[in-house]
């Protein structure tokens, strides 16, 4: 981010722990959410989930438009205002695609109730696709949008324990210059730890804490 790109958003710890739980045999997994969270958006394109019951009714939509193909993953805007993104590139292992899969399901999950990050609408294991909702618009990079990624990342850090140790790359921020919303979750090492360079640390206090609340509301 110029010259704001070049330092360190927060020091190194090495205090917090990283999960290594070993890679075991998953069978096919499906979430649907209740309900859709509308809240804290500014002009959403609302996705319509009339009659999307299960994870065949979300295979069938229909793709509207390519939005990104990266290394590790393609995303495309469906019909209905879904987004789909599919963790297939395969320059990458089928081990490594799943495992930042499983950590882009399990981080959008805890952080459903976050108000900028997206609304985890469906996953579909057996095809390592990730059903959200769709977020439109590119905020420039200015020091107004710079200065509120670096208060979204504190909050990250001190709300959820998760926190960014690298430069945070713009091509991941979207939405409006007033609200801008932050996605890509693969490398948050929630359950796997699959790239040689950390680019998150985890307070699992924070984390378990958290759930623990959640659980008791």
């Amino acid at each position: 981010m110029g010259c704001c790109e070049s330092r360190r958003l927060y020091p190194i710890s090495t205090t917090n722990s990283i999960s290594k739980e070993p890679l075991k045999d998953r069978k096919v997994q499906y979430f649907l959410p209740p309900v859709y969270n509308k809240k804290k958006y500014v002009k959403p394109k609302i996705p319509n989930l009339s009659g999307l019951k299960s994870v065949s009714d979300f295979r069938k939509l229909a793709v509207a438009e390519k939005l990104m193909n990266s290394y590790d993953s393609e995303v495309c805007l469906m019909s209905r205002n879904v987004v789909r993104k599919c963790y297939s590139n395969p320059k990458k292992g089928k081990k490594e695609s799943l495992q930042e899969y499983i950590n882009e399901v399990e981080t959008l999950k805890y952080l459903q109730n976050c108000p900028f990050t997206p609304r985890l609408l469906a996953y579909d294991t057996e095809n390592l696709a990730i059903y959200m909702n769709y977020i439109e618009g590119k905020p420039k990079k200015n020091f107004e949008t710079i200065k509120q990624l670096n208060e979204k990342l504190r909050i990250f850090a001190d709300d959820y324990g998760l926190r960014r140790i690298t430069h945070y790359h713009w091509s991941n921020v979207i939405g409006t210059e007033d609200n801008i919303i932050l996605v890509d979750f693969g490398s948050v090492p929630i359950k796997y730890q699959v790239d040689k360079k950390t680019k998150w640390l985890i307070d699992f206090t924070k984390l378990y804490k958290k759930e623990d609340e959640k659980k008791s509301e």
